[in-house]
């Protein structure tokens, strides 16, 4: 028990001459546990997605013989997505095709 309590003693005196040291061991976990809870908090939200046209798409496209209008398909992938977002914040047990007829 003795030895021990000089470690203690020793880990003391060295905190008390640099209290740099001591604030970067109080700080550090405190740094990680907010990182930790961000990214606990932030795992279940839903990822921001936006469609940019840097490429300067034409207004259709042809790829294996079929026929794409890309503002046309570009609607059609933005009005899935809202109602994928009103069919998963629907509530418990209310019926599927109520989602569906709204379309």
């Amino acid at each position: 028990m003795n030895r021990i309590a000089l470690l203690l003693r020793k880990d003391v005196l060295v905190l008390r001459r640099s209290p740099l040291l001591l604030g970067i061991l109080i700080a550090y976990p405190l740094t990680i546990a907010l990182l930790v809870g961000l990214v606990a908090s932030y795992g279940s939200s839903k990822p921001r997605v936006a469609f940019v046209d840097e490429d300067n798409l034409p207004a259709s496209v042809v790829l294996g013989g079929k026929r794409f209008d890309v503002s046309h398909t570009i609607d059609q992938v933005s009005n899935n997505e809202s109602w994928c977002a009103s069919r998963a914040t629907r509530p418990i047990g209310s019926s599927p095709t109520a989602a569906w007829s709204r379309s």
